[in-house]
């Protein structure tokens, strides 16, 4: 199978199946990878169906496919149903996991020198005083992967992720705000994981700019940076954005929900 360039999933918009199948590929991929291919009622989908805009799919499956969704890969690589597309999903965010476990058993372990294979880290010359990891920002299901495993690692620690501008050799950033907050940071409870997400100045105002997928996620909406967000059991439970970080009551706020 040729790699993930996109996924579209096609049904009705009243279909439950067809919902939670497109649910789960923004919550794994991101929107700007998912193609929503939804038909404001059933007949509409059916015809679809018919033709499927003239796209060749091989086997026999997708040939005899008559339930919402209707999912593919690229241009014509058939995935299946509701459940095929559940099931696949489950099997590549295993495999993210393990790999991002590996990665950060791999940074948490390494002394001396930072080598290519780990950015510098913008924390070293913050206040925060607990323990850090950098994670990937891309692609979303190695930084989701990363964030799901910092939290089996660490289940008991209180969880924060810092999103910022990437830092030069000295651990400061190309955004001005980022580099305000270091002082701040030292509110953080030292129990804390805080997990160190660094974007570049191109990816994060040129391309993909504001199609980046960490601003259209519903997991994790990144407005800006510096984001400092707090993770529940599943998912962000409260976050802060840019000049909000030098506010010392809704920083202690944050610490508190």
């Amino acid at each position: 199978m040729e790699p993930l360039k996109s996924i579209s999933i096609a049904g009705y918009s009243t279909c439950g199946y067809h919902k939670r199948a497109l649910r789960a590929a923004n919550a794994f991929f991101g929107a700007s990878t998912v193609k929503d291919r939804t038909f404001s009622s059933r007949a509409q989908y059916k015809q679809w169906l018919q033709t499927k805009d003239g796209l060749q799919f091989s086997g026999r499956t997708a040939a005899e496919h008559t339930s919402s969704p209707f999912v593919w890969i690229n241009k014509d690589q058939y995935v299946g149903g509701c459940d095929d597309t559940l099931a696949w999903i489950s099997k590549l965010r295993q495999k993210a996991e393990a790999a991002a476990a590996a990665t950060t058993t791999k940074q948490t372990t390494t002394t001396g020198n930072t080598n290519a294979e780990t950015p510098v880290s913008f924390l070293s010359t913050s206040t925060f005083q607990g323990q850090s990891m950098v994670i990937p920002a891309s692609p979303m299901k190695a930084h989701l992967a990363a964030i799901t495993a910092a939290k089996n690692e660490h289940p008991a620690a209180p969880l924060f992720i810092l999103y910022i501008g990437q830092a030069d050799a000295n651990g400061n950033s190309w955004c001005p705000d980022c580099n305000d907050i270091k002082t701040v940071l030292s509110t953080i409870p030292a129990n804390s994981i805080l997990l160190e997400c660094q974007v570049t100045r191109n990816e994060w105002k040129i391309n993909p700019g504001s199609d980046h997928p960490l601003r259209s996620r519903r997991f994790l909406p990144v407005s800006g940076v510096p984001c400092l967000m707090k993770m529940g059991s599943s998912r962000p439970v409260a976050s802060l954005v840019e000049s909000q970080m030098n506010d010392p009551v809704l920083l202690s706020a944050l610490m508190k929900v």
